[in-house]
């Protein structure tokens, strides 16, 4: 007879749970303590194949809403050239991340045509007048977000389905740990009143008493 793998190893199991779960193992010395426990290790396989089968969902319903957010918005963002409209000065303001002082940049553009813009930015190098700088606006000229790339979609997808597979395996463990508990204090006080029926007869003080 061949040693079994790991992977015959885990079916046999599931396929003995399964028997004692229904209550055809053979063994006289099951309990019903141990049909139930059998019977929630086959629900703890099936919840997680079923969470793994469920935690795309969310991530591929983001991935379709930004998708369409994306192209709603994609034909009021233009990419235009700004100029800085003088010398950089420096900043007292910390840059994010780095916690340096910065520069503080003037831009300036024209959009749509004939409508001129100025806003003062934060840049982390200094600027001399009449450096071109890219930047998004939407219809009327006003500095928006560039749109989301594709990467940052998958991204945003991927983030959403692996946060929803880890708390649905936290409420999981949680439950299991839980009818684990409880199990097992009904097993052993079944045991002790089985054993309080047993005990006299198997030491013999059943029968002295008598």
């Amino acid at each position: 007879m061949r040693p079994l793998r790991g992977a015959d190893r885990t079916l046999a199991r599931l396929r003995a749970h399964a028997r004692r779960a229904a209550g055809r193992d053979p063994n006289p010395l099951i309990r019903r303590a141990d049909r139930v426990r059998s019977g929630l290790v086959l629900i703890g396989v099936l919840t997680v194949v079923a969470l793994l089968a469920l935690c795309w969902l969310p991530g591929l319903l983001v991935r379709d809403f930004e998708n369409a957010e994306t192209a709603q918005q994609a034909p009021h963002r233009h990419r235009i050239s700004a100029v800085a409209v003088a010398d950089s000065a420096p900043s007292d303001a910390p840059q994010p991340f780095s916690g340096t002082a910065g520069y503080e940049t003037e831009l300036g553009w024209t959009y749509p045509a004939g409508t001129p813009h100025r806003l003062l930015v934060e840049t982390s190098d200094a600027q001399r007048a009449g450096t071109r700088t890219q930047l998004w606006v939407d219809d009327s000229g006003r500095p928006v977000p560039p749109p989301r790339t594709q990467s940052d979609i998958t991204v945003d997808a991927l983030w959403t389905s692996g946060s929803t597979l880890l708390a649905e395996a936290m409420l999981g463990v949680a439950a299991v740990t839980v009818g684990r508990a409880v199990l097992h204090r009904r097993a052993q006080r079944a045991w002790e009143r089985e054993w309080a029926q047993v005990e006299p007869r198997w030491t013999g003080r059943a029968g002295r008493s008598a």
